[in-house]
């Protein structure tokens, strides 16, 4: 993708795939997790792999995304051109999920995808992700230790629990533990 920047036109990203990261988005791509790094470089441009998960629960790659800048539009691009690329090579368009981290632009993207499209995608933000920011919460609400460490048990059990009803238990156990935290929204 290029763009006019002071007058200039500039590259803001790139989408690169190999065949065998074609193949694995053939085969595997109704989840994709894509999540940017976070490591300075001196190009200052961003990585986004598109990491899948095989039937042995093996992590492979299916293709990645790089980007100067980090917009909406930059990720609309990136969807539109994942989209025509999977139509171009006759891939079924089966994404049904993408899990990412909380970049606003992203789920923008995603939300204004969906807006145009039949079958929707669920963006879902990673449970690693989820875990940083109710350590962060925690951390500025001042809770104990002790207390804290009952809260991400709560937490992990709720990651891993398909019980409905244990889930919301569990809120309700981590809730009781700090009044504040009875403003967290826990989706």
């Amino acid at each position: 993708k290029t763009e006019k920047i002071e007058n200039k036109t500039v590259r803001t990203a790139l989408l690169t795939f190999t065949k065998e990261e074609i193949s694995n988005l053939t085969k595997l791509g109704d989840v994709l997790f894509i999540d940017g790094t976070n490591v300075p470089n001196k190009l200052n441009w961003l990585c986004y792999p598109i990491t899948l998960v095989d039937e042995r629960l093996s992590l492979q790659c299916g293709g990645v995304l790089f980007v100067s800048r980090t917009t909406s539009d930059i990720f609309k691009w990136f969807f539109e051109s994942l989209f025509q690329l999977m139509q171009r090579l006759n891939i079924m368009d089966n994404i049904e999920t993408i899990i990412s981290d909380e970049d606003l632009s992203f789920m923008k993207a995603i939300d204004d995808l969906n807006l145009q499209r039949d079958k929707k995608i669920l963006n879902v933000i990673c449970f690693w992700h989820k875990m940083k920011n109710l350590e962060k919460k925690m951390t500025e609400l001042h809770i104990s230790p002790d207390i804290k460490e009952k809260i991400k048990s709560l937490f992990y059990r709720i990651a891993k629990c398909p019980k409905k009803e244990i889930v919301i238990q569990s809120i309700e156990q981590m809730k009781s533990y700090s009044e504040e935290l009875n403003q967290i929204q826990f989706e």
